[in-house]
């Protein structure tokens, strides 16, 4: 500001008075230009751990942080925001020098850091700065004893809390050894574990190590005698599981040294062990190569969000970051994209405040700081992905946890889980349906229904009547839930069957599987409602869909999942191809011609002579009445009603050569006859506008048959170009006729003769420019 005063003050003095208006006045536009453009962006920063030992959690948590600023500033209704991400290199030291540096500059609010150790060691620095900490994957406890600092994932005690009663309500387990580092962090997991057994009288052992003092085989060798049977006990609900209360590095060596001893488990572990590419930390032992997932198979976790069974705001996220990313979401990006949401809404709603208005960076840092305070009831909450993000007295969210389980290598969520609820009448606590864990809180279980599909023949394709036939047998693997009043998997109902209506009971295989779990099997052929799209038709691409919802029961009673034990037959047959020591083992493995490992017969597309079966996918999806029914119990809460469903989604492409021959073929003979009709002699001249007319109506006539066979289509198609450049050309032919004609009545007919030619080329150079345009758009369309 000196600065201009200087030059302005110079201005003035040494030019004319109108001199010094007019620079007086570019002075003060540039000024307030500049100025506006400051005060429109905001600085976000987001130390993280890009390399070292964190860089194995924080790079999904990153990604989905630059995701959801991207978001923001593209869609332009707040303030433009600059996102610094810096490098931590998972070092205190490091964490520290940014805390100082991030608390001198411009930065608003910090995203980080990512690791509960990094943050415990840092986050006095952003308190002395002022800077306020939005902590999205750190789960200590004590990270919100500083002012600043604002939790919004489940903390490590909440997470021992919600491991204990899994064990006790859903495993039916009474005793468990818990093995703990001997820090603060680690002790606070264990105490939730011990609390939450108090209260169901269930015993808890701890076992304490002191870091690298303590080899792992030896931890490992301690739980796993300290798990066994007792004399005269049998296998059941009284075997001892093992709670692994530790970091996912030291889990590593701990679950390779259990599993050598033969120890049977269950075991289960906090969100660290639910990080994408935990079970590829094993891939280069000899048991991982043999049975790919050995080590992780029958491992619970406990994680804020598994993606598979998460709510519809969670699963489009999902969606978005794998197209953008090309990988899976894992809970750490659920968990960045909310708080990177969270930081951004702050300083929108609060941009117009004289807090953040202000020059002082201070003022502005501690109005989001009051903002992020007034968060403190569900009803003030700051809409998240999977439910609404306020906080309590200690500035920690609260957030449900989910239980997750290892097969075939794979994370899943587990089949039985147990869903939180804010409130339960007494009469679902009689009758059990509804569990009360202490401190006015409450849960219910819910089911996760493994599902899956099985293509026979898709015989028929009907665009114009838009429906399709599919032949195909589906089934669902779920644990039974015995509590009274439990809503029944098996009611399920497909929305977009016609003609008739599918019946349950009309199950081809039922029965029990040795894991305890119920298996059912039907086989359904029906014609189904299609969303046919024909904008680049016949360049088109249609997608069969094939879904099922339970209209009984709400999501927090009842998800689907996609089955994912294909997957593991998958995985397992390609460490059988890469470990092949013959050939034959080679080529019998690398056949893949057994149907266990497909979702299609091989010749399920043979009777669609027009079309060619691109992909299939599976995938859960969720059906969402914005609506409260009439039900006053649900105004004003977000997803109201939400059905949980499975979708087998089928992309076909149009043969296109199939497709011309048939469908073309008569224009591509009207076009070399109106050709042709340019070549007669100057005494048919009155023929050539016949023969144009007459092609013109064919052509219409065509056209007006193809819309006949693909349906009342209410918009243009692109074949419809087509015949439009066609009937141009017998315009111009008919144009072209008339002025010749004239010229020879004016004996003109060299300037005639020209008209022709003239024609001829115009002609040719059009079916070559078409031709050309036809063959990029089948290739780049």
């Amino acid at each position: 500001m000196n600065i201009w005063h200087g030059w302005l003050t110079s201005g003035l003095s040494a030019r004319r008075p109108t001199a010094a208006r007019v620079h007086l006045w570019l002075g003060g536009l540039l000024l307030a230009v500049t100025g506006t453009a400051a005060a429109g962006t905001f600085q976000i920063a987001l130390p993280a751990s890009l390399s070292g030992s964190g860089e194995f959690g924080a790079k999904p948590t990153v990604n989905a942080i630059r995701m959801a600023v991207d978001e923001s500033n593209a869609e332009g209704n707040g303030q433009t925001i600059e996102l610094k991400i810096l490098d931590d290199q998972s070092k205190v030291d490091t964490a520290r020098r940014l805390a100082q540096d991030i608390g001198k500059s411009e930065a608003l609010v910090t995203l980080g850091p990512v690791s509960s150790h990094l943050a415990l060691s840092s986050l006095d620095l952003y308190r002395q700065a002022g800077v306020p900490a939005i902590l999205s994957t750190t789960h200590a406890d004590d990270v919100t004893k500083y002012k600043n600092a604002f939790r919004t994932v489940i903390s490590i005690s909440e997470l021992g809390d919600a491991i204990s009663n899994y064990l006790f309500y859903v495993l039916g387990r009474r005793r468990a050894v818990v093995l703990i580092k001997d820090d603060s962090y680690d002790r606070r997991f264990a105490g939730g574990v011990e609390a939450a057994a108090q209260n169901v009288d269930m015993d808890v052992e701890i076992i304490r190590f002191r870091g690298e003092k303590d080899r792992a085989e030896a931890i490992a060798a301690t739980a796993a005698a300290a798990a066994a049977l007792r004399p005269g006990e049998r296998p059941g609900h009284k075997e001892t599981s093992i709670i692994l209360g530790m970091t996912y590095e030291e889990g590593v060596h701990v679950m390779l040294g259990l599993k050598r001893l033969g120890a049977r488990g269950p075991f289960l572990a906090p969100a660290a062990f639910a990080r994408a590419g935990f079970a590829g930390l094993f891939k280069n032992e000899p048991e991982e190569k043999t049975k790919p997932g050995y080590f992780t198979e029958g491992l619970y976790v406990a994680a804020p969000v598994l993606m598979d069974s998460a709510n519809t705001r969670t699963l489009e996220f999902a969606q978005r970051y794998e197209k953008r990313y090309g990988t899976p979401a894992s809970w750490e990006a659920a968990q960045g994209y909310e708080a990177a949401k969270l930081a951004i809404n702050a300083i929108n709603t609060v941009s117009d405040s004289s807090g953040l208005n202000s020059s002082n960076i201070s003022e502005r840092r501690q109005a989001i700081i009051r903002h992020l305070q007034s968060l403190n009831s569900a009803e003030q909450a700051d809409r998240g992905l999977s439910s609404g993000i306020w906080f309590g007295p200690t500035r920690g969210r609260k957030q449900y946890s989910r239980m997750g389980i290892y097969r075939g290598g794979v994370l899943q969520s587990a089949p039985m889980q147990l869903y939180e609820m804010t409130q339960a009448s007494e009469a679902d606590l009689l009758n059990g349906s509804a569990i009360d864990l202490g401190g006015g809180r409450f849960a219910r279980q819910q089911q996760v229904v493994s599902a899956g599909m099985f293509i026979n023949e898709v015989p028929q394709i009907d665009i114009a009547n838009g429906t399709f036939t599919a032949d195909f047998y589906f089934w669902i693997r779920f644990m039974p839930d015995k509590v009274p009043g439990a809503a029944d998997p098996e009611h399920i109902e497909f929305p977009g069957m016609l003609k008739t209506k599918f019946d349950p009971a009309s199950v081809v295989v039922k029965g029990n599987l040795d894991d305890g779990s119920v298996y059912r099997l039907w086989h359904v052929l029906s014609d189904f409602k299609g969303d046919f799209d024909l904008h680049s038709y016949p360049l088109d691409r249609q997608t069969l869909a094939l879904r099922f919802f339970n209209a009984r029961a709400a999501s927090e009673q009842i998800v689907y999942i996609p089955d994912r034990r294909q997957d593991e037959l998958k995985a397992h047959a390609m460490e059988q191809v890469k470990h092949a020591s013959t050939p034959d083992t080679l080529r019998l493995v690398d056949d893949r011609k057994d149907p266990t490992l497909r979702d299609f017969a091989p010749d399920t597309f043979r009777r669609l002579t027009q079309w060619t079966m691109v992909k299939t996918n599976k995938e859960r999806t969720n059906l969402v009445t914005p609506s409260s029914l009439g039900d006053p119990r649900l105004v004003g809460q977000n997803n109201v009603r939400e059905l949980s469903g499975f979708k087998m989604s089928i992309e076909v492409r149009r043969r296109l050569v199939s497709t011309m021959s048939k469908s073309m073929l008569p224009l591509g003979l009207l076009t070399l006859i109106l050709f042709a009709s340019l070549f007669f002699p100057d005494k048919f001249s009155a023929n050539k506008v016949g023969v144009a007319i007459t092609v013109a109506l064919s052509c219409a006539v065509l056209l007006t048959s193809l819309n006949s066979q693909l349906g009342n289509v209410g918009y243009v198609m692109a074949v419809e170009y087509l015949f439009y450049a066609f009937l141009l050309m017998c315009l111009l032919v008919m144009i072209s006729v008339v002025i010749s004609e004239q010229l020879r009545s004016a004996s003109k007919d060299v300037q005639a003769k020209r008209v022709d030619h003239a024609m001829s080329i115009v002609f040719a150079g059009s079916l070559a420019v078409t031709a050309v345009a036809g063959w990029l758009a089948s290739q780049y369309w």
